[in-house]
């Protein structure tokens, strides 16, 4: 079997690890510096721990390496059968505890039941319609990124001969949309559309980033694939107008990473393997929920460490119930479902945030 046949088959372990990393960081961004930002009363927040808000961009990066993975060879209807099982029961069961819970509990909280049932499709953030959750909003991002691979695919530009070029032109119209966009005024002017192509364009090179990296570990294309990953680089200063330096010098470590893969680096312990696994499930279902559980407690005398102690523990047992009972349950029956019964390809590996 070929290194391309090889990788294709099988889970990489690694991405598991690196996924529970990023998983983590968010967690810990959210509760150690985020909270105390929104509710001062916590305590100061505490600066170095900004830099797990970074780990939503390595998600996209790893997004853009199972997803490529996945699409080839599949046919669309299975590929979207197997992102649609994978993707929504978990977020639907996230969804309605979260609502909930926020609804009762947390201050300042007033997202309503109309605009929490329109979350229930995740197209909220195209309507500008408020997330039930602050997560959220990167759904958005990954179903837009999922409609162009599906689309770029059935056109067949994913082919190795036509991938470079694609990739290239991708990056490109990224940059020059964005630009567009913002020399236009049409966050003004047409802000729906605005923010539609925002949420499109913005983080397609963290995406092709990852393509770039799958094609490398496949040794395929190399020296061609650098150039693409130095070309990301480059679209992401100008699409974000070079701000947040902390943020270009995270992912890049992170694809130093998921390009040796193939080394020693730890990253598929059985630890981080077990985050990585309810890495999705943890991310659709910590923020809002461990707010509420470390301000509970904070009034009623819990120290903040222990309070911020327990909520990591109750969100990591949500996200591990969520995952066994609803996301692998659901899985296969949902797939077959949306596939007629005739997709028997196994479920591909998390592209989740």
């Amino acid at each position: 079997m070929g290194r391309h046949n090889l990788i294709s088959s099988r889970r990489v372990n690694q991405l598991d690890g690196l996924r529970g990393l990023a998983a983590l960081g968010v967690v810990a961004f959210h509760f150690l510096y985020l909270l105390p930002s929104k509710f001062p009363e916590v305590g100061a927040a505490l600066s170095p721990f900004i830099l797990g808000r970074h780990g939503v961009q390595l998600f996209f990066v790893i997004s853009g390496f199972v997803i490529m993975m996945s699409i080839q060879g599949a046919t669309l209807r299975s590929f979207a059968a197997s992102r649609v099982s994978r993707l929504y029961p978990t977020y639907w069961a996230a969804l309605i505890v979260t609502f909930i819970v926020a609804s009762l509990w947390l201050p300042g909280y007033n997202v309503t039941a109309p605009e929490a049932a329109i979350n229930l499709t995740m197209f909220q953030k195209f309507f500008g319609v408020p997330d039930v959750d602050g997560t959220y909003w990167t759904l958005a991002v990954e179903l837009a990124f999922y409609v162009q691979c599906a689309v770029l695919s059935a056109l067949g530009l994913f082919s190795p001969k036509r991938l470079p070029i694609t990739l290239a032109v991708w990056l490109a119209a990224s940059v020059l949309i964005v630009a567009l966009v913002n020399s236009l005024g049409l966050h003004d002017s047409a802000p729906v559309l605005a923010n539609a192509l925002d949420i499109a364009f913005d983080y397609i090179p963290f995406f092709v980033s990852g393509i770039a990296v799958l094609q490398i570990y496949r040794a395929e294309n190399k020296r061609v694939m650098y150039g693409l990953l130095a070309s990301a680089a480059v679209a992401m200063l100008l699409i974000h107008q070079f701000a947040d330096v902390a943020q270009f010098g995270f992912i890049y470590a992170g694809l130093i990473l998921l390009v040796l893969l193939w080394r020693p680096l730890g990253t598929a312990s059985k630890p981080l393997r077990f985050f990585g696994e309810i890495s999705y499930a943890l991310y659709v279902i910590h923020e809002f929920i461990g707010y509420v559980i470390i301000l509970k407690f904070m009034e009623a005398g819990v120290p903040r460490w222990p309070a911020t102690f327990v909520a990591f523990v109750v969100v990591i047992g949500l996200a591990y119930l969520l995952t066994r009972f609803i996301d692998k349950p659901s899985r296969k029956p949902m797939r077959n479902l949306i596939a007629g019964n005739r997709s028997k390809r196994a479920s591909a590996p998390v592209a989740a945030p």
